[in-house]
C-alpha cells in the first residue's frame, strides 16, 4: 500500500464517522424510506471503493479479495444503517456487501494504473452522497422551500472544500502511479542487466 491507498482508507473512515454522526442526529427527523435510501446509498458507494481498493491491491486474488471486500461491506452497511433503525441496518448491510462483490471483481479485471482514477471517481460519489441528507427533506418540513438568496453559499463551499481534497488525493495518485513506474523500471533494468 502506498500513501494514495491510505488517503482512500482515511477518507472512508472520516466519512463513516461523519455518517455515523449525521444518523443518529437526524434519525427522529427522516421517514423511514429515506434511511432506507441513505443507507444504501453510502453502502454501495463504499462498498464499491473499498472493493476496487482491496481488489487493485491483490490482483490475481479474487478469493481474498472478495472476502475482504465482502465482510469490509457488510461491516460498512451495518454503520451506515444502525443509526437510521433496523431495516436501514439490513438494506445497508446487504448493499454493502453486493457493492464489496462488484469491486473487488472490478478492481481484478482493471489495471493497476486505472485503478487510481476509478478509486477517485468513487471516493467522489462516495463524498457526495452526504449530501442526501441535505436534500431529502425532514418529516416535519415536508414543503420546504428556499427563502433566502444566499442559500448557494453552502453548497458552493462544499464544492470547493470537496474539490481541493480530492484534487490533493489525485496529486497523490499521480505520484504513486509515477514512483510504481520508475520502481518497475528499475526492476525491468536490473533483469536486463542480470540476463546478460
Amino acid at each position: 500500500m502506498n500513501s494514495f491507498h491510505y488517503y482512500i482508507l482515511f477518507s472512508l473512515i472520516i466519512e463513516m464517522v461523519i455518517i455515523l454522526f449525521i444518523s443518529y442526529k437526524k434519525k427522529s427527523k427522516l421517514l423511514p424510506m429515506y434511511g432506507m435510501v441513505i443507507s444504501m446509498a453510502f453502502a454501495m458507494n463504499i462498498g464499491l471503493t473499498i472493493g476496487v481498493l482491496f481488489g487493485s491491491l491483490h490482483q490475481g486474488n479474487l478469493f481474498f479479495s472478495t472476502i475482504i471486500s465482502m465482510f469490509s461491506g457488510i461491516l460498512v452497511g451495518l454503520l451506515c444503517g444502525i443509526g437510521l433503525g433496523l431495516l436501514s441496518t439490513v438494506e445497508g448491510s446487504m448493499t454493502g456487501m453486493m457493492g464489496g462483490m462488484m469491486g473487488a471483481m472490478l478492481g481484478d479485471m482493471i489495471q493497476i494504473s486505472q485503478s487510481s482514477v476509478l478509486l477517485i471517481i468513487l471516493l467522489t460519489f462516495s463524498i457526495c452522497s452526504l449530501l442526501m441528507y441535505l436534500i431529502l427533506p425532514n418529516k416535519d418540513n415536508k414543503d420546504y422551500k428556499i427563502d433566502n438568496w444566499l442559500w448557494f453559499v453552502k453548497p458552493l463551499l462544499i464544492l470547493v472544500v470537496l474539490s481541493s481534497y480530492l484534487l490533493f488525493g489525485f496529486n497523490l495518485s499521480k505520484d504513486a502511479m509515477w514512483n510504481r513506474q520508475k520502481d518497475n523500471g528499475m526492476l525491468r533494468h536490473k533483469e536486463a542487466g542480470m540476463k546478460e
